[in-house]
């Protein structure tokens, strides 16, 4: 790259360091210590002490955003992660905006910033496009080749396809601009023009709707733009619309068929239960926002307070990204927010509005601007990843550099030192963090060696908060299990009660607390309080199961019946464990009555939700009803061909017709869209027999395996992996 300038040696410096920061984050590098924001807060805090900076009020607008997020956070009546996560994601954004804003980087450095993020967009392009190849070829051997229903196991660079649309969609506004910076150089914009293909071939492999729609709104204004120019003859017009149409025509021909289906918008199950879960959660999130208007619930909590109406439900998967920006902006950050964010695209477009020399460049950033925030309305995930929040903010940056800021200037040494106060303080909370995680780690690898006294000794070097309570409450648990010793018991009501004291939203906890009634013998009150949570959640498995054991144990057995045939319906993989064959095996003629149950509910079901379908096709094959689980598992691949368990399920089916070319090949489709799943890896090599001899058996894992991704979502930390009954 010949074309680069020169430019002083603390410019440049600084501008490498802005990079090296983004791409740091960008590729979810581990920070513990939080040394990037120390980093920019230490160059924010030299550029001050050298350089009187004049604040516009669009600046004023984004110092509230950063105040408002650390006030949402610090004020809100849920458990704080003392990581810090949202504080730091905004502050290494707003950090990375006033040194861009300082105009301490010359013109060249900052053309240099924009030409290093160009080149790193389009490297990491190249390799999505490598996963993508990866992806639909590992579909392909097992021969699914429309690959726009299994879109949710492609992973480009380490991230999901979602997340790298948005990255996709701010890369090509940063190229396009780097190839207008650099016009005058031709040999740069002939490579940046060729490093722009494969991020738009890897934006239109997301296959997502909110993208394709910013993206042709980017795409709107490049036409607009070629159509107005002044400076080409209306047969180059015609000719560069031409050549853009080809190229995007080549593009998306490879994948013509998952494009179209993408803009059918409803068509697919996935696509009318993806809309239908935006405006329930949307809906939550409204609910949410009327009892905490000002500042919200707290940023990344608006799973944890929807977990009861929405998550709690086994027919409900858990997202850890809310699919409506409703929920970041309103449910978690609070109105106050919402008016920073809005008041400050406004200043935006009144600048704009009023700028008398509008450059192409003003309009192509104002552009990138409204489509991110048109694809930020459809899935926002910038407030989850740092790099995404920089570059958005790198664009407002260049943005209001571009215009005249005539507001007070602020040259005070004390200061200019705030940012690293400021920071100096989130990173000693981070070291406290990592200290504390280090130590539940090694309390986690003492609970999986049944070493208990290591494990007490780990936890309580954790203060007594959250998520580390939890984990106090589990270790008692645990130790009264093995020595019978009441006394463990009451010391894990106690952690217990002090965790749902800080936390009331988590309705495992109160489980965890009816669970310790239990083996105090105190069934009465347990029972109360697994009720209470069955009614809010009637469509959880575990407290289905928990209600089951204490009804049939008092000798209720109808009660004891309809919430086991329950939880049967909606976990129908408890046919295939352990914990189902002991209690057949005991008492056969419940299990004949739990088996009666299940085929006249299925009988008289109506439902169409593909979902539902399949649990009550494995359901039939567990009865014996080959033939009817077999019409059944096949509508619902049809339907909904990404669930893997029908698969294996309908290639055990054809095994037992001795068609086992078509069975072992239904098997492997089912291996590829869920690598994990143990049960399929048995299945490889394992028949129907197999399975109805309890040659096969599922665990419980299952039961555990959504609540400890929804621990991690919203503690940021590990609990200890068991199943409690």
């Amino acid at each position: 790259m010949g074309f680069l300038s020169a430019g002083n040696i603390l410019s440049r410096v600084i501008a490498w360091l802005l990079f090296f920061v983004f791409v740091v984050l960008q590729c979810s590098l581990k920070d513990s210590y939080y040394v990037c924001g120390l980093l920019l807060s230490l160059t924010l805090a030299y550029i001050w002490t050298k350089r009187r900076f004049r604040f516009s009020v669009i600046d004023y607008f984004v110092a509230g955003i950063w105040l408002i997020t650390i006030f949402a956070t610090l004020c809100s009546s849920l458990p704080i992660s003392w990581d810090l996560f949202y504080i730091r994601n905004i502050t290494t954004a707003v950090l990375f905006y006033f040194i861009l804003r300082s105009g301490y980087l010359s013109t060249a450095d900052t053309d240099r910033l924009v030409l290093l993020v160009s080149l790193f967009a389009g490297i990491t392009s190249l390799l999505a496009i490598v996963s993508f190849l990866y992806f639909s070829g590992s579909l392909a051997v097992v021969g699914l080749t429309d690959v726009y229903d299994f879109r949710f196991l492609y992973h480009p660079v380490g991230t999901s396809a979602n997340t790298w649309g948005a990255y996709s969609l701010v890369y090509v506004g940063i190229i396009a601009l780097t190839i207008y910076r650099y016009k005058e150089k031709r040999t740069g914009v002939i490579w940046l023009s060729i490093m722009l293909l494969p991020v738009i071939f890897s934006l239109i492999v997301t296959f997502s709707r909110g993208v394709y729609i910013s993206y042709g709104l980017l795409l709107l204004v490049l036409t607009s733009s070629v159509c107005r120019s002044r400076s080409l003859t209306r047969n180059r017009k015609m000719l560069v619309l031409a050549c853009c149409g080809v190229i995007h025509a080549g593009l998306i021909f490879p994948v013509r068929h998952e494009v179209l289906r993408t803009l059918e918008m409803t068509t697919t199950v996935s696509q009318q239960k993806s809309i239908e879960g935006r405006l329930t959660a949307t809906q939550v999130a409204f609910d949410i926002f009327k009892r905490y208007p000002l500042t919200g619930v707290g940023p990344g909590n608006y799973s944890l307070v929807a977990d009861r109406e929405i998550y709690d439900d086994d027919n409900q998967s858990f997202l850890s990204v809310s699919p409506t920006i409703v929920a970041p902006l309103l449910a978690e950050r609070g109105i106050i927010f919402l008016i920073l964010c809005v008041g400050t695209f406004v200043l935006i477009t009144i600048r704009l509005w009023k700028k008398q020399k509008k450059t192409w460049c003003d309009i192509w950033i104002y552009s990138v601007l409204g489509a991110v925030a048109f694809r930020e309305a459809t899935l926002p995930i910038c407030f989850e990843k740092t790099g995404l929040l920089m570059l958005i903010f790198l664009f407002v940056a260049l943005f209001v550099n571009s215009t005249e800021a005539k507001t007070r200037a602020v040259g005070s040494f004390t200061f200019a030192w705030l940012p690293v106060l400021t920071v100096g303080v989130i990173c000693s909370f981070a070291i406290a963090h990592e200290r504390n995680e280090r130590s539940n780690i090694r309390f986690l690898e003492c609970m999986q060696n049944n070493d208990l006294v290591g494990a007490e000794r780990e936890i309580a070097s954790t203060p007594l908060r959250m998520p580390y309570l939890v984990n106090r409450g589990l270790l008692y648990l645990r130790y009264d299990q093995i020595t019978g010793d009441s006394t463990y018991l009451n010391r894990a009501a106690l952690y217990f009660g002090q965790a749902i004291q800080m936390n009331d939203y988590d309705n495992r906890l109160k489980y965890y607390q009816a669970v310790v009634k239990v083996r105090q013998r105190k069934t009465l009150l347990a029972e109360e309080l697994i009720t209470k949570l069955a009614r809010q959640s009637p469509a959880n498995t575990l407290y289905r199961l928990a209600l089951f054991r204490l009804q049939y144990e008092r000798g209720e057995v109808d009660s004891a019946a309809e919430n086991l045939t329950q939880a049967i319906l909606l976990s129908p993989q408890l046919l295939d464990t352990q914990y189902w064959n002991d209690i057949t095996s005991a008492d056969s003629a419940f299990g004949e009555n739990i088996i009666s149950r299940l085929r006249r509910n299925i009988h008289e079901s109506k439902a169409e939700n593909p979902i539902i379908q399949a649990k009550q096709g494995k359901i039939l094959l567990a009865l014996g009803d080959i033939a009817g689980s077999q019409r059944m598992l096949e509508r619902v691949i049809i339907r909904m061909p990404n669930l893997s368990r029908p698969w294996c399920y309908l290639g055990l089916i054809y095994r037992s017709m001795d068609k086992d070319s078509v069975g072992s090949l239904y098997i492997e489709r089912a291996l590829v869209l869920d690598p994990g799943d143990s049960f399929t890896s048995q299945c490889l090599s394992g028949s129907l027999t197999d399975i109805r001899d309890s040659g096969m058996r599922d665990g419980l894992e299952f039961l555990e395996s959504k609540y400890a991704a929804k621990f991690n979502r919203w503690y940021h930390s590990e609990k200890v992996p068991v199943i409690i009954f």
